[in-house]
């Protein structure tokens, strides 16, 4: 999408939370994206996981849902059916 577009990709993450509960750890990012089209940028705060890679994704759909909103766009996934 980013491609697309023409903007960079939002490869700024940075760690926004550490959280400990019941003995398990927790962490959230939070993603910066940066847009000629917009005002700001976008930046926003996942959700907490149990790991990086996790909560790295879960900025990256976000990030995703509100760049789409923004631009007016879809995504068709064809390899998607319901059963």
């Amino acid at each position: 999408m980013c491609s697309r577009l023409r903007i960079v990709e939002p490869v700024d993450y940075k760690l926004h939370e550490n959280k400990v509960d019941h003995g398990l750890q927790f962490v959230r990012y939070h993603g910066c994206l940066s847009c000629s089209f917009m005002a700001d940028p976008l930046v926003l705060v996942g959700c907490f996981n149990k790991n990086k890679f996790d909560a790295k994704g879960d900025v990256d759909v976000q990030l995703l849902r509100r760049l789409l909103k923004a631009t007016s766009r879809m995504i068709h996934d064809y390899n998607y059916y319901n059963v």
